[in-house]
């Protein structure tokens, strides 16, 4: 019994220790749905237009995520940025749990354990405050009552789909991940039901699964865009302007950024592959074509890399449980420890290996990175006033310092600005003469900057930015770079903060 617990507590060890990491978000996008819960909050009204950039102020913008701004927005005025951080560890360790209980049931603990130990590690890339956190959470509850389904037949639980799918359709554009799985779900169900007719002459069709699917379906309108925004997940991509890490495939991004927690998925993805084809026979409609569904996104976009993890470990503990059975029925006892020992030395050793090296990493702790902080105290000391130029990277938390007082050049939402604006956006930093004509259009006092932005539009802006006599870098720190217009009115600045860099 004791072997038993102890088998079941190791992944929630390994995940609460990778769940003691720096959080990331501040410095992306969780700044401005702080500002956004703010306003929401307030003013009881959802903002439809790109409220905080003075070059797009009206362009149209669906926001697909309002209610997790309002969560987040709550935690932290009542108890700061760690209640969110709080708040993170809390769902994760929720939908995993559920999640993992799904796999030790349709499969074993033992697999179920050893199989949540690398996906977890893989899934640790997405543990920063974001909205979509909630969307794990929903897709394991989702699991959840799915498999109750089909494992014991109608309950009134399954109510609680078209509920949870209400505030999923407001809380993150996951939701559609929802719709998809009582869809497969419905069509598992008919298979089923033909295959019964056929061979015993009967089918039960129980028509409450389909009006709950219905529900679930009906209610993704339940939003501030309504049609618009239940279709967002199928059009948002259509007018992105600017390409994001996180959009991009596993294996484009292995190629440019080698990324071990890449290479753990696209071998987890071969054992799924591999295993349910050799146990084919055993798995239903819903767990092939959920599984595929899952595999399918994740190999799009490396953000799906959660949505595969959750949906397929109950599938991968089942086949491998299955495969166990199938290869070491029959043989001697101490064969089979040999194997299972084998199989254990090997994930032991990853889980004490990988764990170690995050504990002994400088970003292991129960905190966060707050790098536009001290580059936007200086301006707020020194009373520096905009329009300000700023990065894609560091918009949102811009914007959660600064607005209403000034608003941003650009925020970290592609779908939030023409294609035609990212087009001039990049020609500002890789053209000075186009830059000189910019600023002379929007009239633009400062350039906050993060040097850190890798892409090559932003380190030729930069190399050309020091070497100007137009402007004058007066501020560095490890993160951002603040530099003003050569004006009369900034000499002050000039004269005590100027700083002599040299051109790379």
């Amino acid at each position: 019994m004791r072997a038993r617990f102890f088998i079941i507590l190791l992944p929630f060890i390994y995940l609460f220790a990778f769940l003691l990491q720096v959080d990331k978000s501040m410095t992306q996008d969780l700044g401005r749905h702080l500002k956004l819960g703010e306003i929401i909050t307030f003013c009881w009204c959802i903002p439809k237009t790109n409220l905080f950039s003075f070059t797009q102020p009206e362009q149209p913008f669906i926001n697909h995520h309002w209610f997790s701004e309002v969560i987040f927005y709550g935690l932290y005025s009542i108890a700061g940025i760690n209640a969110i951080l709080i708040f993170k560890m809390v769902v994760i360790i929720i939908a995993s749990g559920i999640v993992y209980r799904l796999a030790a049931k349709r499969g074993s603990i033992f697999w179920a354990t050893l199989l949540s130990i690398p996906a977890i590690f893989i899934f640790s890339e997405r543990f920063d405050a974001r909205p979509e956190i909630l969307s794990f959470l929903f897709v394991s509850v989702f699991l959840y009552l799915l498999y109750d389904f089909k494992d014991n037949g109608y309950s009134k639980k399954l109510w609680l789909l078209p509920i949870i799918e209400l505030i999923w359709v407001n809380s993150h554009i996951y939701f559609i991940v929802g719709v998809i799985l009582i869809g497969i779900l419905v069509i598992d169900y008919f298979a089923d039901a033909q295959r019964r007719q056929v061979w015993e002459k009967r089918a039960t069709i129980d028509k409450r699964l389909l009006l709950v699917a219905l529900i679930t379906g009906l209610v993704t309108l339940l939003n501030p865009n309504h049609i618009h925004g239940a279709l967002l997940p199928l059009t948002v991509l259509n007018h992105y302007g600017y390409s994001i890490v996180e959009n991009q495939s596993p294996l484009f991004l292995n190629s440019v950024l080698p990324n071990i927690r890449i290479v753990y998925f696209e071998l987890l993805a071969l054992f799924l592959v591999v295993s349910t084809l050799l146990t084919l026979k055993k798995h239903s409609i819903f767990t092939i074509f959920s599984s595929l569904f899952v595999l399918i996104l994740a190999f799009q976009q490396i953000r799906n890399f959660p949505l595969f993890l959750l949906v397929t470990l109950p599938s991968l503990s089942y086949s491998f449980f299955l495969l166990e059975k199938k290869l070491l029925n029959g043989a001697e006892v101490s064969m089979q420890r040999v194997l299972k020992g084998t199989v254990v030395g090997i994930v032991g050793l990853f889980f004490c290996i990988t764990l170690f090296q995050h504990i002994a990493s400088p970003l292991f702790g129960f905190w966060y990175i707050d790098m536009g902080k001290k580059g936007v105290d200086f301006l707020e000391v020194n009373q520096i006033s905009g329009p300000i130029f700023n990065n894609f990277n560091i918009g949102s938390y811009l914007l959660f310092r600064l607005y209403p007082q000034e608003r941003v050049f650009v925020d970290g939402r592609p779908e939030a600005y023409s294609v035609a604006f990212f087009d001039e956006y990049k020609k500002m930093q890789n053209d000075p003469d186009f830059f000189k004509e910019q600023t002379t259009r929007y009239n633009l006092n400062t350039v906050f900057f993060t040097h850190g932005d890798i892409t090559p539009w932003a380190q030729n802006f930069l190399r050309s930015l020091i070497a100007s006599p137009d402007w004058t870098v007066i501020y560095t720190d490890e993160y951002v770079l603040i530099a003003v217009k050569n004006t009369a009115e900034n000499q002050r600045l000039i004269t005590k903060y100027k700083k002599t860099l040299q051109v790379e």
